[in-house]
């Protein structure tokens, strides 16, 4: 909802420097690239050394659960990078969160007759708390 086109993000240099990521899932190819043009390293496994896990579309729940109770490293959804670069900063993780135990997962809404303020209210709600 923040982002009309995807194609028209690019990350700021030292946006992801120091970010180490794992990704599970199918990540979206412009995500991959914005990392990468942010100064994000990509890890091929899980390890000691990796420092985010990017949760893509039908993710493996086992590496979510392993990176976060084995390495307690943070696993967010990739629409965290996204949002990320739109603002210009790393934003806090929690409202990323992959849970699909989260207040509104699996829940469509369909907001009508609202102002577009109201509308992006919402959204922010909705979106921070999953």
């Amino acid at each position: 909802m923040y982002i009309d086109n995807l194609n028209d993000l690019h990350s700021s240099e030292n946006l992801f420097a120091g970010l180490k990521y794992f990704c599970t899932g199918t990540i979206h190819e412009k995500v991959l690239e914005l990392l990468d043009e942010g100064g994000g390293k990509r890890t091929n496994y899980l390890s000691g050394i990796t420092t985010h896990c990017i949760v893509g579309e039908d993710p493996e729940e086992d590496e979510i659960d392993e990176a976060r109770d084995v390495l307690d490293v943070p696993s967010m959804k990739q629409e965290w990078v996204n949002a990320s670069v739109y603002c210009q900063t790393q934003l806090p993780l929690n409202g990323f969160s992959p849970n699909s135990s989260a207040l509104f997962s699996k829940v469509t809404m369909c907001l009508g007759n609202l102002s577009e303020h109201d509308c992006m209210a919402i959204w922010a709600m909705v979106t921070w708390n999953g």
